[in-house]
């Protein structure tokens, strides 16, 4: 039948979650106890709200850490900010020399990596739509980038804005019977890390500029029509 054949069809994209019948992705990052094996599985439990005082004697290392962020794959950039925030605690293990890769954190590190995975079980899993277009867009699209930095990150993130057209009568209405609005969504982000070398800011504006950029040229192509008008909006020290 169509519902079986929808169940069958539901699996990971791209490290996404398909869900067939609402035609959404979904992301949620899976957190191991345990390093992954050549066979694909890992040599500890998966993290769930149920079992979540694991987490609170584990001994996490430096490799065990880096593994895990590594691990977080999301090409569209659905949930940059978690991904940059942990790769920023990455940079900041990084950075300690004197712990080796087979080490346990140090304490006060310990206890910050032990939030941040309490904090991602927890959390809920973010669902966008398959789509870009939203039931009842006419026209083309708008794309809005906003691009930024700072000492220690940059990126950019660009939305697609859509002309809604719903029947309304009233003195709003722009057309017959027709009420205009407007549909904005998350299109796609990136986020980077600064080298450790570090960036000044204006540097790091004009990073997040051409990350912009490169953003644009990706969705530019991917659309199936091109858009009525695109904006870019940065910061000054540019």
């Amino acid at each position: 039948t169509n519902s079986r054949a929808l169940e069958k069809m539901g699996g990971a994209v791209l490290g996404h979650q398909w869900e067939p019948r609402s035609d959404t992705f979904s992301f949620h990052p899976r957190i191991f106890l345990g390093k992954k094996g050549k066979s694909g599985t890992h040599t500890g439990p998966e993290l769930t709200p149920s079992n979540l005082t694991l987490n609170e004697s584990f001994p996490w290392t430096k490799a065990l850490v880096l593994s895990t962020v590594a691990s977080l794959f999301d090409p569209s950039g659905i949930v940059a900010p978690a991904v940059v925030k942990l790769r920023l605690f990455m940079r900041e293990v990084c950075m300690l020399e004197k712990v080796k890769w087979s080490d346990p954190l140090p304490e006060p590190l310990m206890l910050k990596w032990r939030k941040l995975v309490e904090e991602l079980v927890l959390s809920e899993a973010v669902v966008v739509s398959r789509g870009v277009r939203p039931p009842g867009a006419v026209g083309k699209p708008f794309l809005a980038v906003f691009t930024d930095g700072s000492l220690v990150a940059f990126g950019a993130v660009i939305y697609i804005i859509y002309r809604i057209a719903t029947p309304s009568p009233g003195p709003w209405a722009s057309d017959l019977d027709t009420r205009v609005t407007f549909s904005a969504s998350l299109f796609l982000a990136k986020g980077r890390v600064a080298p450790l070398a570090g960036l000044t800011a204006p540097r790091s504006e004009m990073n997040s500029l051409i990350c912009g950029a490169k953003l644009l040229d990706l969705a530019l192509r991917s659309l199936p029509e091109k858009p009525e008008q695109v904006t870019i909006c940065l910061d000054s020290e540019c």
